[in-house]
């Protein structure tokens, strides 16, 4: 998936079997390995059935369901439209105009592939990248398979995005949040539950003079100017976590906070106001 992990734990951990699970892992959902499994998704195509392995089919039911309780919100199905601004596995192209990716919205989306039969099918021209939701699956498989091996305190992190089991030595495990402007990162302690961030502040380009980000409200195609530095979600399932930080990144801030209301999520929001920044917690006991 093109990034970094660490794993600590109090045990030993076995690295060959770590190594060899994020291969797997990696030709499942990654877009940059050309005969990866999500791939030959988008290469399939309309109304053609295409037999998907247990976790692509579980990411894709995920991403379904969080799609419809996001409104829309979260939807891996714009690829065109990421590779198009050069934040995909295939070099940018020129674009005249910010209405050139509002029409390339239109027949992006997951809503489009369907499951019948352990079967997936798309009824539009979608292509997929999961981005926004792997590297926390990732963690989550990785945890599960630490478990297995009978690890009961670690800590594991993919590409920024993290899950804490146990304890550390007698401690909460605690995480580092992103803060503006070099200050110092914002603590979390966490116990049996991940953390993924997701911001707009690292990876952009410009498009007719107006600065857009790499996270993209799928309904414009474009970033969403809602004054949020990050978003971090706090959750047991890291891929869970993941997709509503993007979502959540994605949408405008007030309807960004009835949601978190609405799903009961515990997040962590860092807002910019005039030219100062606040750090709102939502559902923290």
């Amino acid at each position: 998936m093109g990034t970094s992990y660490s794993i600590k734990s109090t045990k030993r951990i076995n690295q060959k079997e770590i190594i060899e699970e994020l291969g797997r892992i990696n030709q499942i959902f990654s877009n940059w390995v050309s005969d990866s499994e999500i791939n030959r998704f988008n290469q399939t195509g309309v109304n053609q059935s295409f037999s998907p392995s247990k976790e692509f089919q579980e990411v894709v039911e995920i991403s379904k369901k969080i799609h419809l309780e996001t409104g829309g919100y979260f939807d891996p199905g714009i690829n065109d439209l990421i590779n198009k601004l050069g934040f995909g596995e295939k070099p940018a192209k020129e674009i005249n105009s910010v209405d050139e990716l509002k029409k390339l919205v239109n027949h992006s989306s997951i809503a489009s592939i369907d499951l019948k039969s352990n079967q997936l099918v798309k009824r539009d021209e979608v292509q997929v990248n999961f981005s926004a939701i792997a590297k926390g699956y990732a963690v989550d498989l990785l945890a599960d398979l630490l478990i297995s091996m009978g690890h009961q305190n670690f800590l594991i992190e993919i590409g920024g995005e993290v899950f804490a089991q146990g304890k550390k030595n007698s401690d909460p495990w605690k995480i580092g949040i992103q803060s503006p402007e070099n200050h110092q990162p914002l603590s979390i302690p966490i116990h049996n539950e991940g953390v993924a961030t997701s911001g707009n502040y690292l990876n952009f380009t410009l498009v007719d003079h107006q600065k857009v980000g790499h996270i993209l409200n799928p309904k414009t195609g474009i970033s969403e100017n809602n004054h949020l530095f990050s978003v971090s979600v706090i959750h047991p399932k890291v891929a869970i976590a993941d997709a509503y930080a993007t979502a959540l990144m994605a949408m405008p801030i007030d309807e960004a906070k009835r949601l978190i209301l609405k799903e009961k999520l515990k997040v962590v929001l860092i807002v910019k106001q005039n030219k100062a920044y606040k750090v709102e917690k939502i559902n923290f006991q």
